[in-house]
C-alpha cells in the first residue's frame, strides 16, 4: 500500500469502520475502535494472498531488496551511462517510496547515453499505485515513446517544464 498521506486522510481519516473483523488477533486491541484504515488493510491482506502464492512474492521481495545495478560499474549512472536507446522516466507527486527526486537521478544518469531522456512527474495522491490506479496518466507518455520517441515527450509538453526539474514535463500529453 503506497497511498499518500493526504490521499489516505482523505479515504480514511479516524473513521470507525462499519464492518467488524471476524476476529481481532491482538488482545490490547479490545476497547479500542476498528478504524476504516483498518479494515482496508486487512481486507487487501486476505484478497493479496488469495491471488498471490507468498514464495514467489518472497522471492519477488529478495530480488528487489537485493539487486544492485551498479554491481559491475563504479556507480548507478556509470551503470546507466551505457544505455544507447531513448528513456522515459516517469515518477509521482505522491510517491514516497520513488519520489520525483530519484526519477530525476535516474533521468541525469541515462542522459550520459545515445538516446534521447525525458522525465516526466505526473501529479497524483495515489503514490506508488498511480500508474495502476491511473493508467490514462501514464498512457500518453507512453504511447509517445514508442510512437516518437523521448525527445518528442520533452518538446511537446516545454509549457509545462516546471523550474524544479528542468527537463520534467507535468501534465497529460495530448493524443499521438
Amino acid at each position: 500500500m503506497y497511498l499518500s498521506k493526504a490521499s489516505m486522510s482523505d479515504r480514511f481519516d479516524r473513521r470507525v469502520a462499519e464492518r467488524q473483523p471476524a476476529e481481532r488477533a491482538d488482545p490490547s486491541a479490545e476497547g479500542f475502535p476498528y478504524r476504516d484504515v483498518a479494515s482496508y488493510l486487512d481486507y487487501n491482506a486476505e484478497r493479496f494472498t488469495e491471488r498471490f502464492d507468498a514464495n514467489s512474492y518472497l522471492s519477488l521481495l529478495r530480488a528487489l531488496d537485493e539487486y544492485d545495478l551498479a554491481q559491475d560499474a563504479p556507480s548507478d549512472a556509470a551503470a546507466l551511462a551505457g544505455y544507447e536507446g531513448d528513456a522515459l522516466v516517469v515518477s509521482f507527486t505522491g510517491d514516497w517510496h520513488f519520489p520525483p527526486e530519484g526519477g530525476e537521478e535516474i533521468a541525469d544518469a541515462l542522459e550520459g547515453g545515445a538516446g534521447a531522456v525525458a522525465h516526466r512527474v505526473i501529479e497524483s495522491e495515489y503514490g506508488h499505485d498511480a500508474f495502476l490506479v491511473e493508467p490514462d496518466r501514464v498512457g500518453p507518455p507512453v504511447r509517445t515513446l514508442l510512437e516518437r520517441g523521448a525527445s518528442a515527450v520533452t518538446t511537446e509538453t516545454e509549457r509545462d517544464v516546471t523550474p524544479d526539474y528542468p527537463r520534467v514535463c507535468t501534465g497529460l500529453l495530448p493524443d499521438a
